[in-house]
């Protein structure tokens, strides 16, 4: 209808082009048998022959009232006879567009189209009046009024409306022949078809046709026929499931689309003491799972909502599996507490979409005490406790690259005088005895955040996080000073001595890499033993 709209518009305005066509040849013919003779510019008034056309309303009226249409007479660009009228009056004086002004006054050619006649669109014609010299001097008008375009255009559209209402009645009759004879074996259909749907697969279709219908209800019964078979083979599927799930080790439970649990085995029963039939088919497992009171990040939710990690160093991601380790404390300092690492699968449909998931805990607690003792046993010394050599390597890594951004920290390096009197005199045993009580009397002489570590024999080493040097030289000295003063017995040989300590002191400032670092801290310390043992020397780099 809008297609049909548009060209009877246009039909219609192409008839009225014509017609304007036409009465442009007729009204100029009528011009010069009543006026006779040529074009001409007089005394700055246009005459045709020896008649003054300046507000010559006549000729435009008469022409106007024999076509129906609007008629002007131009001066160059301006109206000087008109017939259209505006607000009342005549239209006299006003211009004619700048573009039909180029094109007719400007290039003297003629123009037939849709033009705006002061303010209002018409189906226009324009020809240049030219002198008897061929200068153009005017234009003479044309143009179809919107009464007889709306008229063409009126009665086209009733013909078109017509047709139209004749044909949609021919077609209502042949739907209504058409639906009378197809609308009972259709609705006995439509209701096998909804029991169909509604999940009755006992019931058979019965429509006896030869036609398309009869083919279409041959079709639903073998769907119902198989979809029934499939459904058995589904239960017989969904129970071996249920089967294998209840007596996996690891405590695990399944929830559909909807989050309601819909298997919860023996295992999880055990580790939450909720049985089977107090969570099936209810929404609120997370609230009976320990770990989701900790506030941490609900992994099956992720798995519903973006099924991608969301950059946690605990949360692992293979494919659509997500992962994640949980730690639950315990209500007592002899209890470890318990890790459990807990595994969120997607369960997908045919079409690959997300209709569930299933989610596996297993206690790990075993595995990371063990991986904590192995951490602890491969960086402290298994004789004094105190971090060894390879902890504090990785702790000064990190000093200096934090020096680099601006926070200086200072290192000791520690040496026991004559230590190796004691070993030679009390044995081995004794020395292990005296390096314990060394270490502990410069253990609880430091901070919380310095690091104390043996690098090996009677070798120890200080790291002083974020002091200065003067900082470091004032620790030193207090160091040394305490193991002087006190005196050390070691009961079981019933042998008491005075220790002395050496210690070379560097700053760790950003401007050395480690192991030069490390180089300049021995340098100073033997510059200690150097210069008479049991004393602090500091060595700045150059």
């Amino acid at each position: 209808m809008l297609w049909i709209t548009k060209q009877s518009q246009n039909n219609a305005n192409q008839a009225a082009l014509e017609k304007v066509r036409g009465d442009m040849q007729m009204g100029e013919a009528l011009l010069n048998i009543i006026f006779p003779g040529p074009w001409q510019i007089k005394d700055g008034l246009l005459y045709k022959g020896t008649y003054l056309m300046n507000d010559n309303h006549v000729i435009v009226d008469f022409i106007g009232s024999v076509t129906g249409d609007t008629c002007t007479i131009f001066q160059g660009d301006t109206r000087i006879a008109t017939n259209v009228i505006r607000d009342g009056k005549r239209a006299v004086g006003t211009k004619v567009s700048e573009e039909i002004k180029q094109i007719v006054l400007d290039r003297g050619q003629e123009y037939f189209g849709e033009a705006e006649v002061v303010g209002v669109k018409y189906q226009t014609g324009y020809k240049p009046i030219k002198d008897a010299s061929g200068q153009n001097i005017g234009i003479w008008y044309v143009g179809a009024s919107s009464q007889y375009v709306n008229e063409i255009y009126t009665h086209f559209m009733w013909n078109i409306i017509s047709t139209i209402i004749i044909n949609l009645l021919m077609i209502l009759l042949i739907i209504l022949f058409i639906t009378k004879f197809i609308v009972k074996p259709i609705r006995r259909l439509a209701a096998a078809a909804n029991l169909l749907a509604l999940g009755d697969l006992d019931t058979e279709i019965k429509v006896q046709r030869d036609d398309e219908i009869g083919y279409l209800a041959k079709s639903f019964e073998r769907m119902r026929v198989e979809r029934k078979k499939a459904e058995r083979e589904l239960r017989a599927a969904h129970q071996q499931l249920l089967d294998i799930i209840e007596f996996l080790p690891d405590a695990t439970f399944v929830i559909d689309q909807d989050k309601k649990v819909i298997a919860w085995n023996r295992a999880i029963e055990e580790m939450t003491g909720v049985p089977e039939e107090n969570i099936i088919g209810k929404s609120n497992y997370a609230s009976v799972l320990p770990f989701y009171n900790n506030h941490e990040v609900d992994i099956v939710d992720m798995l519903f909502l973006v099924t991608k990690c969301d950059g946690s160093d605990s949360l692992n991601q293979k494919e659509r599996t997500i992962s994640k380790e949980f730690f639950i404390p315990a209500n007592n300092q002899q209890d470890p507490g318990t890790y459990l690492l807990v595994t969120a699968g997607p369960l997908l449909n045919n079409d690959r979409k997300l209709v569930g998931a299933i989610i596996s805990i297993r206690n790990i607690t075993s595995e990371r005490l063990a991986e904590k003792k192995l951490r602890y046993l491969a960086t402290h010394d298994a004789l004094t406790g105190v971090p060894n050599r390879l902890l504090f390597e990785e702790a000064i890594g990190r000093a200096v690259a934090k020096a680099k951004r601006g926070q200086i920290s200072a290192i000791l390096f520690i040496d026991l005088d004559n230590f190796k009197e004691v070993n030679d005199t009390l044995g081995h045993e004794a020395g292990d005895n005296l390096l314990v009580s060394v270490s502990g009397i410069l253990r609880s002489n430091l901070r919380e955040g310095d690091l104390l570590a043996r690098l090996g024999g009677d070798e120890f080493v200080v790291l002083l996080d974020g002091a200065s040097a003067e900082e470091a030289v004032i620790v030193a000295e207090k160091l040394r000073s305490l193991v002087k003063e006190k005196e050390l017995c070691l009961v079981h040989y019933q042998y008491c001595c005075n220790i002395s300590l050496s210690i070379g002191v560097a700053v760790i400032d950003g401007t050395l890499p480690v192991h030069k670092l490390l180089s300049l801290a021995d340098m100073a310390l033997y510059k200690a033993k150097e210069g008479g043992k049991n004393r602090v020397v500091f060595l700045q780099a150059e």
